[in-house]
């Protein structure tokens, strides 16, 4: 798939964490598609009523309500959205939750700062073609 027809989601509360995807993004891709959500549950309803299918989902693991690990959960049993690649964003890098994580079928995790550079090295790996022996 090009780089400039794929498309994210983001997942979080946070307009700093959107500001910063959509300048990356538009960077990046310009002819991308993303999609915002503030919340898990806003982006289960958006994602399930329209039919979407993003090509990856960024989600904040943190996050009020529905949180990342339980997002996480759900997307797998969607069938639009089982083999999407969902990559976890995490304020710190607690062993136990990343094997979880990854066990339940996370496709990534990156840390803290969520910054521009930060986010442009993960969507640059996301869009290579051998993306996944880079995060993997």
């Amino acid at each position: 798939m090009n780089l400039l027809t794929k498309s994210c989601l983001l997942i979080s509360g946070d307009p700093r964490d959107h500001e910063v995807f959509i300048d990356v993004l538009s960077d990046l891709a310009p002819n991308a598609h993303f999609m915002l959500a503030d919340n898990a549950m806003d982006a289960l309803d958006f994602l399930e009523q329209d039919s979407i299918t993003p090509d990856y989902i960024f989600v904040e693991l943190d996050m009020i309500g529905i949180n990342g690990v339980e997002f996480l959960r759900e997307s797998k049993r969607v069938s639009l959205l089982r083999n999407v690649p969902v990559i976890i964003h995490s304020p710190e890098p607690v062993p136990e939750k990343i094997r979880m994580l990854k066990e339940m079928g996370a496709f990534a995790i990156f840390f803290r700062p969520y910054s521009y550079w930060s986010v442009h090295n993960v969507l640059s790996l996301c869009f290579q073609d051998g993306y996944k022996m880079c995060l993997n």
